[in-house]
């Protein structure tokens, strides 16, 4: 079973039960997977390189709902790229989470 299954717009995300935390909404590594996961995903096809480190950003509860995610890029080329990857909830216009993502040739 997996963790989150993508919805039908691209960038949308609906979890499962595994992504529950022990309160209400979901867990804080289920998030952090899903927003670098996607990035390192996105990587080969834009020649960004590997990760090489990651930050997260817990901006408010994340529901156990259905989630929006966006990246932008904030550097790219040379040798190093930097993208940020940023987690609503469907319907809302305050981002629950985000990330900041390093890659390295």
């Amino acid at each position: 079973m997996p963790i989150f299954s993508s919805g039908v717009e691209p960038g949308t995300w609906h979890p499962s039960a595994l992504a529950a935390g022990p309160f209400a909404g979901l867990q804080g590594g289920a998030i952090a997977g899903l927003l670098i996961g996607e990035v390192e995903a996105f990587a080969p096809l834009h020649g960004w390189g590997t990760a090489v480190s990651a930050s997260i950003w817990f901006l408010r509860p994340v529901p156990a709902a259905a989630l929006r995610s966006a990246i932008a890029v904030i550097r790219e080329g040379g040798r190093v790229s930097i993208v940020d990857n940023i987690l609503w909830s469907v319907g809302s216009d305050q981002p629950c989470a985000m990330s900041r993502v390093t890659l390295s040739d």
